[in-house]
């Protein structure tokens, strides 16, 4: 994976996924398709103009391959090992479908549930 191409591409995010709706992008493909998915919430350290700006952040995993639909498209997929290590990932909490479900229906959001992204300022 080329680190610095995936920085530079930041820019080329879709205007649909820049306004912060992660947790409703994360959770709509999550319950749209079928199988072994999670969907997980937790902290990201920000890049680019983000930068040093720990943020909630919301996708899905499929097993060791993390989908986020936010991202561009030809980095919407990646290791598990690889996304963890480049958002320097904190906090992460994983959900299955149930789970999913009895946290919507508890909250009325699609996330974030946990206190300690609820309390982050970002």
């Amino acid at each position: 994976m080329d680190f610095k191409e995936l920085f530079e591409s930041f820019s080329e995010i879709p205007d649909i996924n820049q306004g912060g709706n992660c947790y409703q992008v994360a959770y709509q493909y999550f319950t749209n398709k079928r199988g072994n998915l999670k969907l997980v919430h937790g902290l990201v350290m920000g890049q680019g103009n983000l930068e040093g700006i720990r943020y909630n952040h919301a996708w899905v995993e499929d097993g060791n391959t993390v989908i986020d639909k936010t991202l561009p498209q030809k980095f919407q997929r990646m290791s598990k090992r690889e996304y963890y290590k480049i958002g320097k990932i904190t906090n992460a909490f994983s959900y299955d479908q149930e789970e999913v479900l009895e946290k919507v229906i508890e909250t009325g959001v699609y996330g974030p549930w946990e206190k300690v992204l609820i309390r982050n300022k970002y």
